[in-house]
């Protein structure tokens, strides 16, 4: 009911922008209500809100906001996608809104450019277990497939060890069930060209590092992306796999990539650590010290997934039974969706090379 509340009040705020009511959005402000624009531009305070808002309706009368899609979190957060109309041709195109409401008031106004997937060109993405490529970057993949993009997608183990009934699914058993449930979940999201580098489950840290890094050598050479997609150096949750990948994949891109090319790494996101704490460590989701926590204003991709396109990330990890059966039904879809519906990466800087 709350959550349906938070909506109901971001609806009613852009009702009075659309209308030019400036009683009626001082109402629906808190004190310190802060405005955000798509370029970073901050105004704070009630009063110099307003303000800004009587400025703007005398400037741009035509000017309001059509909502197309509303999503609220049991943190008080509303994501919007829609569009903005208005006769001037920069404030008019598709946009999104992030609010942020306490109390029954809002607290912050955030607006900012629909995320263009098609700016990533073509995506490789590397990662060290079935289902990891779709926790992190099912939702990206998705969109970009939708956007004609390519995406090859490189797993380095068959995810053997992921079970906690190993006399129910023993090593090779569940490495072949892993292996079916990926190529289906792949399938789900549009993701047509896939990699194995065949290390074992738990053991990346002690393959052969020179080696793995020439096999991705040789895919990135081959597939020529713009852009890299991997873990982090912490793993994100803190597993050794995944911190042995992403130094393999960020050796690989700075040997073989091309010029241009930009690398991703897979973040935790500031705004969804306090909201979703509870659940991931009541899952164990993270090894003791992590996440790692990323500032909103560094990431490089912060994607909050529409309707449509979480509801298939989430039948493609569906399509993983094995790892995620349990747990979409102890959360219920709902839940679950919106704990998968966000995708953050940040940019690791290419070294100069002198």
């Amino acid at each position: 009911m709350a959550m349906q509340d938070d909506a109901r009040v971001v609806v009613a705020f852009n009702d009075a922008i659309n209308r030019r009511d400036l009683a009626a959005l001082s109402a629906l402000m808190t004190d310190g209500h802060r405005f955000i624009d798509s370029a970073g531009s901050v105004v704070d305070g009630k009063p110099a809100c307003v303000e800004a808002w009587r400025g703007f309706f005398a400037a741009f009368p035509d000017y309001r906001n059509v909502f197309d899609d509303v999503r609220a979190d049991d943190a008080g957060v509303v994501e919007v996608r829609g569009r903005s109309e208005c006769s001037t041709e920069e404030l008019a195109g598709p946009a999104e809104w992030r609010v942020v409401v306490r109390g029954g008031l809002v607290e912050e106004w955030r607006v900012s450019d629909p995320f263009d997937v098609a700016g990533l060109g073509t995506i490789l993405g590397v990662w060290a277990h079935p289902d990891d490529e779709a926790y992190l970057s099912g939702g990206l993949m998705a969109l970009a497939r939708d956007n004609g993009s390519r995406v090859v997608c490189v797993t380095a183990t068959r995810g053997e060890l992921g079970t906690p009934d190993p006399e129910a699914w023993p090593p090779e058993r569940l490495a072949a069930e892993r292996t079916d449930e990926l190529a289906r979940c792949l399938e789900v999201l549009g993701v047509t060209e896939h990699h194995w580098l065949g290390y074992r489950d738990g053991g990346c840290a002690e393959a052969d590092a020179p080696e793995a890094v020439a096999q991705l050598c040789e895919v990135i050479e081959r597939v020529r992306p713009d852009t890299v997609l991997t873990f982090g150096p912490d793993g994100i949750t803190g597993h050794a796999d995944h911190q042995t990948i992403s130094a393999w994949s960020t050796a690989a891109f700075d040997r073989a990539a091309p010029a241009g090319a930009r690398l991703l790494y897979a973040a935790t996101a500031e705004r969804r650590v306090a909201q979703w704490r509870a659940l991931n460590e009541s899952l164990g989701v993270y090894d003791p010290g992590y996440p790692v926590v990323t500032p909103d204003a560094r990431l490089a991709v912060d994607l909050v997934l529409d309707s449509t396109t979480a509801a298939r990330k989430v039948r493609a990890l569906a399509a993983q039974a094995t790892q995620t059966t349990r747990i979409i039904e102890a959360l219920g879809v709902d839940r679950y969706t919106a704990w998968v519906g966000d995708e953050s990466f940040v940019e690791r800087s290419r070294p100069d090379v002198t």
